[in-house]
């Protein structure tokens, strides 16, 4: 085998082990209801669910095809799980209060950044680290806006502040590995 083909076929069968993953964790909900009935879903929450797994799903997958670069990919990886985390939580409970408070519309706006951000500099790794620079600079700011809230509050916007500029360092490290190559 080809020193090419052994990394493809690694690629592949990670690909593999992803989509197997979302799509269990897509069945969860479905098989809990049969047990309980504190889950009420309806067809259009599982429609959203599988949504909010195959989009992260495919931008990773796209990701992994496109480049070889373990730091760019882990970069994708964790912005992209840190935006799944704060969507899912706000629309399961609310970060701030319930799902119904508006003070959580600033949570979807900290993703907006990135998700402006990153076609604009068209996804190059330098630029993608001050996409994501932005992004945690967006959190923080959500977080001081949100001090009246819980102190729970506060700690998830650290935790996520910390994701968004581990995702940073990662686009950093990157482009540094492109220009030296």
């Amino acid at each position: 085998m080809t020193a090419h083909a052994q990394p493809r076929r690694l690629d592949n069968i990670l690909r593999l082990i992803m989509w197997c993953g979302l799509l269990a964790l897509w069945l969860v909900p479905l098989i809990a209801k049969q047990f309980t009935d504190e889950i009420q879903w309806t067809v259009s929450d599982h429609v959203f669910w599988a949504i909010m797994l195959i989009v992260p799903g495919a931008i990773v997958d796209l990701t992994s095809r496109l480049t070889g670069d373990w730091a760019y990919r882990f970069g994708i990886i964790i912005a992209l799980g840190t935006a799944f985390v704060i969507t899912w939580a706000n629309l399961a409970v609310g970060i701030v209060g319930n799902e119904d408070n508006p003070l959580n519309l600033i949570f979807f706006g900290v993703i907006l950044v990135a998700l402006i951000g990153a076609p604009l500099v068209g996804f190059k790794a330098a630029r993608m680290r001050w996409v994501m620079i932005a992004t945690a600079v967006a959190q923080v700011l959500s977080g001081l806006v949100a001090l009246q809230a819980e102190a729970f509050v506060l700690v998830f916007c650290g935790i996520a502040t910390a994701l968004w500029l581990t995702s940073a360092a990662l686009f950093g490290k990157a482009a540094k590995d492109q220009t030296a190559a």
